[in-house]
């Protein structure tokens, strides 16, 4: 059984998420986020929010949220573990080395959020196959890490229009097994196993590319 504490990340990434459901940055804005350059000041709760994008599908039954893992956030995020945890430099340099030969050099990976509203059956992670699509147009599978280790979905219930309602939260890491140019912006692509008429059975999430007219970052039917 998951403990409040999970409970309570998954809340608290669903906020965090819903500050980036704007239009998609630039490719100028994004680049301090993926070399380091220039980059502002922040704590990584603060770089995951600009970094984070948010779409809805199936009529705003589903939140999709993608982060995508950048050098930066990697290290930001090993800074804080250090401080926390009084760990030498050399312990450092290691998780850093761990973390980008896992989930950044020779790949590509995004840490993802869900959630789902009425349609239980694509709660799993299972049911959702996710995309990378780079500056050209071309596509990569990309596959969950640590499935099997996954302890969701939470549920929780909300006052809905006819009585309570049944909300879904799940969350996982999704890699590619190749590297793309980030700085050239790209896209991921979500598509759940089921997604009502007639609404469309993919979305995607823009970073650095420019997003068409036809973009709507939130719908409601």
């Amino acid at each position: 059984m998951i403990g409040k504490s999970i409970l309570a990340l998954f809340l608290i990434l669903g906020v965090l998420g819903g500050c980036s459901s704007n239009p998609p940055s630039n490719r100028t804005a994004l680049l301090p986020y993926l070399t380091g350059a220039s980059l502002p000041k922040m704590d990584s709760v603060e770089m995951r929010s600009f970094l984070t994008q948010t779409v809805y599908m199936a009529g705003g039954q589903y939140e999709v949220q993608a982060t995508p893992l950048t050098l930066p956030l990697i290290e930001q995020e090993a800074r804080e573990l250090q401080r926390e945890r009084g760990l030498s430099d050399e312990e450092l340099k290691r998780v850093v080395d761990y973390n980008r030969f896992n989930y950044y050099d020779d790949r590509f990976c995004a840490d993802i959020q869900m959630s789902i509203v009425r349609f239980g059956q694509v709660a799993d992670l299972d049911q959702w196959k996710f995309q990378l699509v780079d500056s050209l147009g071309e596509k990569y599978q990309m596959k969950w890490v640590d499935q099997d280790a996954v302890h969701g979905p939470v549920v929780t219930y909300f006052s809905g229009l006819y009585g309570p309602e049944k909300k879904w939260y799940n969350r996982g890491r999704i890699c590619t097994n190749i590297a793309i140019d980030r700085a050239l912006g790209f896209k991921i692509e979500a598509n759940p196993s089921f997604v009502q008429w007639p609404f469309p059975n993919t979305a995607l999430l823009y970073w650095g590319i420019d997003v068409p007219d036809s973009y709507q970052s939130y719908r409601r039917y």
